[in-house]
């Protein structure tokens, strides 16, 4: 495969990637219905304390990695 073929491609993995970054938020806030913080030890208070920072960390890796192919899809095709 070359040229728009190969193009196309890539192009479609971009987009796939934008909508699974577009439903990234969602996933990460969900929490899960039998967690009590009452009987939460040390290391889910840790994890529960990252969990934002991680998400915003995933979602500004994801937009660089969907940024860096967008620029592959356009110079392939220019």
């Amino acid at each position: 495969m070359t040229g728009p073929v190969l193009g196309r491609r890539w192009l479609g993995l971009a987009l796939a990637v934008a909508a699974n970054l577009a439903a990234a938020p969602t996933i990460a806030q969900q929490k899960p219905a039998d967690a009590k913080p009452a009987e939460q030890g040390q290391p889910s208070q840790y994890c529960t304390g990252i969990a934002n920072a991680a998400a915003d960390a995933r979602f500004t890796w994801q937009k660089e990695t969907l940024a860096a192919l967008a620029k592959d899809v356009e110079a392939r095709i220019g």
